[in-house]
């Protein structure tokens, strides 16, 4: 027999109150999400243990050396789109200077949509790229040519080069050079300024944020049973985390401990007051 239900509460003031609370139902929650969200590509980070002397080795500079970012490691996980919201802008004082940078909450849902079975879990320094690959950011660069003829890193992966000057005004086109793979500009034969001469180049790049920290990595909830009511089961529901925008350029010096196979360093000082690093 079905169940009757109870008479709602009546407060003073005419104030009906339901006689039942209502259940939250997590995939509506997962469908609100990606109905306000934009599609990211998640990339799990990992911390490189490429030439470390032991785990809690810090005092070694790690270098961004091939396949490695920042003394981490970047595995593709899979899309998902996450709700964005309450973009901000901040300055602060690091270690290495000051820094201007946006920061945004980022909802996730439960699982990807790459792989509706695959649980989204997110872990600060992890990184998110926007999936539309058309959405470039544009920023300068005052660098100088390799002295061995090797491709130029820039302080982010180019995508496409608006000028460059050199510092006797000359200025270059894309018949002088190349972008090749992983952003570096390649300077074709007996063409771009002279080895070791400074230029000036400005350049689009494709953003990404990076997990700062989680806001919510536990959320649960409870949810009954389809069959018995009176069963009680704990669902998790999406991740929400503060996203910070790239700030932290490819300019690490390299050592001898981690080589780069594809020579993609930038060069260190010929004289180091210091030592070798």
């Amino acid at each position: 027999m079905a169940r009757q239900p109870e008479k709602p509460a009546i407060l003073d003031g005419g104030v009906i109150l339901p006689s039942e609370q209502m259940a939250m139902d997590p995939s509506a929650l997962d469908n609100v999400v990606r109905g306000k969200g934009a599609p990211l590509i998640h990339f799990r980070a990992l911390r490189c243990p490429v030439g470390l002397v032991d785990p809690t080795d810090v005092r070694r500079p790690h270098p961004d050396h091939s396949g490695c970012s920042n003394g981490f490691l970047y595995v593709s996980i899979g899309r998902v789109t996450a709700s964005l919201s309450s973009n901000a802008t901040q300055q602060e004082k690091r270690d290495y200077g000051w820094y201007d940078g946006s920061t945004i909450v980022a909802v996730f849902p439960r699982f990807y949509d790459s792989d509706p079975a695959k649980r989204v879990l997110v872990k600060p320094y992890d990184r998110f790229y926007l999936e539309q690959e058309d959405l470039l950011t544009g920023t300068w660069d005052l660098t100088q040519r390799r002295k061995d003829g090797h491709a130029d890193r820039l302080e982010f992966p180019a995508v496409q080069v608006e000028h460059i000057i050199d510092s006797q005004s000359r200025r270059y086109g894309p018949e002088d050079f190349e972008i090749i793979e992983a952003g570096d500009i390649q300077w074709k034969s007996n063409r771009g300024p002279a080895l070791g001469q400074c230029y000036s180049i400005w350049y689009q790049y494709r953003p990404y944020y990076i997990v700062e920290r989680l806001i919510h990595e536990l959320r649960l909830f409870p949810t009954h049973g389809f069959v018995d009511t009176n069963e009680i089961k704990m669902e998790r529901l999406g991740f929400g985390a503060v996203l910070q925008r790239e700030f932290v350029h490819r300019t690490q010096t390299p050592d001898d401990q981690a080589p780069d196979k594809q020579n993609r360093q930038k060069l260190p000082p010929e004289d180091d007051e210091f030592g070798p690093r």
